[in-house]
């Protein structure tokens, strides 16, 4: 057993090898490494792209019951129970996407890079589908596409969360994960806001279901292009010799 008591030698080896960050590593000036962590690409990569299926997020959550009264013709009632489907659908999803199959992929062999990336992308593409809910009046093709969405926001969730302990430079994952969750947050809050505008503006929700698409797509540049390959950030002082080796040869 080791020191931390409750988890077996082999589990505690599972998880290192799985690429999470030994808390016995050395750690750095706390400020220093959170200014040298803002500016690192993949950091921004990974953070704008949670915030971007946050804002989908954040927009279901605080306007479905909403849409479903004022455009579906639903009761309060009824608008709260159907609320919750989507969300009940995606803890199922939840379990048996990223929580058993990415397992699965990666204890038979398969690249952990690749195999979260295609569950990142892959659940943010799912996610675009909310936009189905703008060209229908039907409250169950509605709710279709509503659910279908909200699980691929699961899925991005999920898999998006456990990476600042794959990318962070030694003794960085708490900032990383404070700086991901933190933009998160911002880009979601401003959901509810811009979608009453939108639907102020326009009359009726269709136009606030593309907008969630089109930042989805956004969201998938910054998961592709920014994020690039999901390894470990090297330290300040790794790539300062790193520079200086090169240098020399």
């Amino acid at each position: 057993m080791n020191r931390l008591g409750k988890l077996k030698d082999t589990e505690l080896d599972y998880i290192r090898e799985g690429g999470a960050q030994d808390e016995d590593a050395p750690r750095p000036n706390p400020l220093a490494n959170l200014g040298y962590i803002l500016k690192q690409r993949k950091v921004w990569g990974m953070s704008l792209g949670l915030g971007c299926a946050g804002y989908t997020q954040w927009m279901l959550l605080t306007w479905l019951p909403g849409y479903l009264q004022s455009e579906m013709g639903m009761s309060i009632m009824s608008s709260g129970i159907f609320t919750a489907l989507p969300w009940l659908v995606a803890v199922a999803v939840e379990f048996i996407f990223p929580g058993w199959l990415l397992d699965h992929l990666m204890r038979i062999g398969k690249s952990g890079t690749a195999v979260r990336k295609v569950f990142i992308i892959s659940g943010m593409l799912i996610a675009m589908t909310v936009m189905g809910a703008a060209f229908t009046h039907d409250p169950a093709w509605a709710l279709f596409w509503i659910t279908l969405g909200t699980s691929g926001i699961t899925i991005t969730f999920c898999v998006t969360n456990s990476l600042p302990a794959l990318i962070a430079p030694e003794g960085g994952v708490g900032a990383t994960g404070s700086i991901m969750n933190s933009v998160n947050n911002l880009i979601g809050v401003s959901a509810p806001i811009v979608t009453g505008f939108v639907v102020q503006a326009t009359g009726g929700f269709s136009a606030a279901f593309i907008v969630c698409a089109v930042i989805l797509a956004i969201g998938i540049f910054f998961f592709t292009v920014v994020l690039g390959p999901i390894v470990q950030i090297p330290t300040a002082e790794e790539r300062a010799a790193a520079k200086a080796a090169e240098l020399q040869g």
